[in-house]
């Protein structure tokens, strides 16, 4: 090599940086104890004064040892850990999501008369709210279908001054029946012609605001009113081709006399009069201790 000196056991080599220069010598075997690599005839470095330096090479990283066991079911119950807690806040949104009623939704709404005579104007005034009242209650004997309570049916007719102006239509109807996330809404008349009663009730598709179908009931006589009713419950599912039937396992007979009386408390409790209407609750219950929605109202009407 030029420009090498030789050495026995020795190589010697000139290197120079821009910086400095300085000779170095090393050692063509292995350093040991008694021959460690070091550097020999130093010069000064042109910069900084100080001897140049040559390292020795960085001693050789520890093979780490495998994980036992136990640490890797420790760090496998880290990863679940850190797993369910990315997973449980998806959980806590999504169960609102399952705990969603998929039944298919029906709302009732009030029915008008049609051109009744024979009674006080208020008793014709209170079937518009008690016949969809007791309606919802027969269809709600069906579980497989989810009914609107009236109480929602009504605040939303009440926000818009709707009923009293008399244009509850089947575009109305739908509307309703769309905010309060029905699959069809039910709107109808009834006439009582001096005893003689008939119930008509139009099926409104809440998606297309189309009138599907006219279910009837009667003409009956006036005492048989709630079994009117719970045929219109019956030709309503069936007409609709929903689910389960009308009437449940248990069928009662509510007096007319008893479901006049408990349409009057409907009448004055949506007008504010909760003391009125308490008095006419309890005069349906007296007249049929079993009436399930006269006891509800009764309740709601002291709290």
């Amino acid at each position: 090599m030029a420009g090498a000196i030789r050495h026995p056991g020795r190589q010697w080599s000139s290197r120079s940086n821009p910086v400095s220069r300085a000779w170095c010598c090393f050692t063509t075997s292995r350093p040991t104890a008694t021959t460690p690599l070091i550097a020999c005839s130093p010069t000064r470095s042109r910069t900084h004064g100080a001897p140049a330096r040559v390292s020795a090479s960085a001693p050789r990283r520890k093979a780490q040892p495998s994980p036992s066991d136990e640490e890797r079911a420790d760090m496998n119950r880290r990863l679940s850990q850190a797993v369910l807690g990315i997973l449980a806040p998806l959980a806590v949104i999504a169960a609102p999501l399952a705990a969603q009623d998929a039944r298919p939704g029906l709302a009732v709404l009030p029915f008008s008369n049609g051109g009744s005579y024979g009674q006080d104007k208020e008793i014709f005034a209170a079937l518009e709210r008690g016949i969809p009242a007791t309606l919802i209650a027969e269809l709600g004997r069906n579980t497989s279908v989810r009914v609107i309570e009236r109480t929602e049916t009504q605040r939303l007719l009440d926000q818009s001054d709707l009923e009293e102006s008399g244009r509850v239509d089947a575009a109305t109807a739908a509307r309703i029946g769309a905010q309060v996330g029905a699959r069809y809404a039910i709107m109808g008349t009834f006439i009582d012609y001096y005893g003689k009663f008939r119930i008509d009730a139009r099926i409104v598709d809440v998606e297309t605001g189309e009138i599907l179908t006219v279910v009837q009931a009667g003409p009956a006589d006036r005492q048989s009113l709630y079994g009117l009713l719970r045929d219109l419950a019956a030709g309503i599912v069936t007409k609709t081709g929903l689910p389960g039937g009308a009437g449940g396992s248990t069928v009662r007979s509510v007096p007319t006399e008893a479901l006049t009386a408990f349409s009057r408390a409907l009448l004055y409790h949506d007008r504010g009069d909760t003391a009125k209407a308490a008095e006419f609750y309890q005069q349906a219950i007296t007249l049929f201790p079993d009436y399930t929605e006269a006891k509800e109202g009764l309740r709601k009407a002291r709290s």
